[in-house]
């Protein structure tokens, strides 16, 4: 539990709506978790994976409804998606369309007395659930979902472009949750291991080799990756570790180490285990 509340904006996020009838079930063929099970209205996060468990992206999923899904990619991973989607994409109907417009804020904390004095339907929203809302005429989706780490968060969809991101900013301002800067926030992240992509979520790792367990159905039906994924967990043949270390404590001969972020004299490495 974290002392301070704050929001952060989320700018390096990028969104595409996948529609048609077979979205979902293409989806859940190519990542780890189970998005069919995925309720109208809900969140889950899942991992796209290539034939050898490599990451493609870790994304979150907002489901519309049954023939229209919100994906919440990032600008680092969103094309390398696009054409790992459309490779699959045969005779499915399923239709991958970019959505330039789309912006995502988060608050992350514990006092929220404001905002669901604001917002008093969000109070009794069930985390990995989302409710529209309209503030001054401007549209949002509200989720309560988590951060690759598992720390929860309450995320805003900004739909109407970038006026309805300035004027949520504006609320959470008048309700007295401060922003937290991209710098001071990257040094959050550092410190609480939250992968990012670009650094840590790259094509370099596996979910396993960056501890996201939690967004891995392991009871699910095959998926691309889905072997090598079940094989390393099942043998305990996982090579890799992330961990947090201070940059003071970097050592140019450190063995089997990759520094992947640093700020604030802290770094997260990624290291083989069997030289840790």
């Amino acid at each position: 539990m974290f002392s301070e509340t704050f929001f952060v904006d989320f700018n390096r996020v990028k969104f595409l709506f996948q529609k048609g009838s077979d979205a979902l079930d293409l989806l859940d063929r190519l990542s780890t978790n189970s998005v069919l099970e995925l309720s109208e209205k809900g969140i889950k996060t899942t991992i796209v994976t290539d034939e050898k468990a490599k990451i493609i992206d870790v994304l979150n999923v907002w489901k519309i409804n049954n023939n229209k899904l919100l994906l919440e990619s990032n600008i680092e991973n969103i094309n390398k998606l696009i054409s790992w989607i459309n490779k699959f994409t045969i005779e499915e109907d399923s239709l991958i369309q970019k959505q330039e417009d789309f912006f995502k804020i988060s608050i992350i904390g514990n006092d929220l007395n404001k905002l669901y004095e604001f917002i008093p339907l969000l109070k009794n929203t069930k985390k990995g659930n989302f409710i529209e809302f309209t503030i001054s005429s401007k549209r949002f989706l509200i989720g309560k979902h988590e951060l690759f780490n598992g720390l929860e968060s309450i995320d805003f969809i900004c739909l109407d472009g970038i006026l309805s991101r300035e004027r949520l900013k504006k609320m959470l301002f008048n309700i007295d949750i401060p922003e937290k800067t991209q710098e001071d926030f990257e040094l959050f992240r550092i410190k609480n291991l939250i992968p990012k992509s670009g650094s840590e979520i790259t094509d370099s790792y596996n979910p396993l080799d960056l501890g996201l367990e939690r967004f891995i159905d392991f009871s699910k039906g095959c998926y691309v990756g889905q072997e090598v994924v079940a094989r390393l967990d099942t043998y305990k043949k996982v090579q890799n570790i992330m961990h947090m270390i201070k940059v003071d404590d970097i050592d140019s001969n450190m063995r089997g180490t990759k520094i992947t972020s640093s700020s604030g004299g802290y770094a997260i490495a990624i290291s083989k285990k069997k030289f840790v």
